[in-house]
């Protein structure tokens, strides 16, 4: 009950994306269904593998994840265990219980570590779930400014209707223009491949007029000087059609 409350709290005036992140990142470190394994160390000595089972009843927290440091856990106690029944039977003024006594030493240190590992509060549980949500919502915002970037192809049904007036002689000369000389070569080499021998891309501010569809960029043909303004070395008729792909942009000179 204490943990839905506390899951159900962290999840407030957040976003739809930032609720749906952080609920991913619970799910790793926090609700996660999964339980951790003994692997065949421990399967193979017999007291351990009830003493794996018997530390993975004490947290209801502990996942697949946990199960690292608590075979090295069980494994550490095992070898506390025996060398404790060593040093018993040894003499205490021995060298030997000396060295024993030291390897027990090291024992309990590696113990506390792992005990330090696995003691992870819920609390402590839903920060790190924070600190991934932060992180795994970044990364969204990433792959959404590189998809929004990206250029696209032009409406199929667009491309379509152009050639379809252009085969019907419905419109003779076409303009398309773009913002980006990667739109322009894509539409090109993909939408408007039908149009390969009739097709020129406008270039060094001339327009060719012996072609019946034109590409190129918007800038291309026009600019704050006269001589930029190419448009006007043909009569305002001369293209029966023009598209504009991207226009929302708008130009550098608006």
């Amino acid at each position: 009950m204490a943990q839905e409350k506390l899951l159900a709290n962290s999840l407030r005036n957040l976003s739809k994306t930032q609720r749906e992140a952080k609920q991913e990142a619970e799910k790793a470190v926090v609700t996660n269904p999964t339980k951790p394994k003994p692997n065949d160390n421990v399967k193979s000595r017999k007291p351990m593998p009830k003493l794996f089972n018997q530390l993975t009843k004490l947290n209801d927290h502990f996942t697949l994840a946990d199960s690292i440091s608590l075979k090295t856990l069980v494994f550490n106690l095992y070898l506390k265990y025996t060398n404790e029944q060593k040093l018993l039977s040894l003499d205490v003024d021995s060298d030997e219980c000396e060295r024993y006594i030291l390897r027990l030493e090291k024992f309990n240190k590696q113990i506390n570590e792992c005990m330090k590992q696995l003691c992870i509060p819920l609390n402590a549980r839903l920060s790190l779930a924070n600190d991934m949500a932060k992180v795994m919502i970044e990364e969204k915002k990433l792959e959404q400014m590189i998809e929004t970037n990206k250029p696209q192809p032009i409406n199929p049904l667009l491309a379509l209707l152009i050639y379809r007036l252009w085969k019907a002689r419905k419109a003779k000369r076409i303009l398309f223009l773009a913002d980006r000389n990667i739109l322009v070569d894509q539409t090109m080499n993909q939408d408007f491949k039908p149009f390969k021998s009739v097709m020129t891309k406008i270039k060094n501010r001339k327009i060719n007029t012996s072609y019946e569809v034109y590409t190129g960029l918007y800038q291309s043909i026009t600019g704050p000087n006269e001589e930029d303004k190419i448009y006007k070395q043909v009569p305002p008729s001369f293209f029966d059609l023009i598209v504009i792909d991207e226009c929302h942009r708008g130009s550098a000179f608006d």
